[in-house]
């Protein structure tokens, strides 16, 4: 009896770590896939950034060039919120702003 009370015990201790190590790969390959659609003229220093300002540099990548109304419609988030982030992002030097007219324009600068 002692014997199967310990295997028991084991049996679910393995599958625990069963459920954590699918827990994990499942985690690694949402990294994996977000990863794969990066586009490598981003600056790996992005990944230090937080992760408000990670959406806001993976928007405006696959936007290329947009004002924060643009980036806002794809993040959800009000205009003024990516607009105080985009000129963050233009102080820590990640992206550009330009005038086309009234309009203020992003972009990410080339990182090489």
């Amino acid at each position: 009896m002692k014997y199967i009370m310990e295997f028991l015990k084991i049996q679910n201790q393995l599958n625990k770590l069963s459920s954590a190590l699918d827990s994990v790969e499942r985690k690694l390959n949402e990294i994996l896939m977000i990863h794969s659609n990066i586009n490598l003229r981003i600056n790996p220093d992005v990944l230090s950034l937080p992760k408000h300002l990670q959406q806001t540099v993976l928007v405006l990548n696959q936007i290329g060039r947009a004002t924060a109304a643009d980036v806002a419609s794809k993040t959800g988030k009000a205009r003024a919120v990516e607009s105080h982030y985009l000129n963050q992002l233009v102080l820590q030097q990640y992206a550009m702003r330009s005038k086309c007219g009234r309009q203020v324009i992003f972009s990410l600068r080339n990182m090489k």
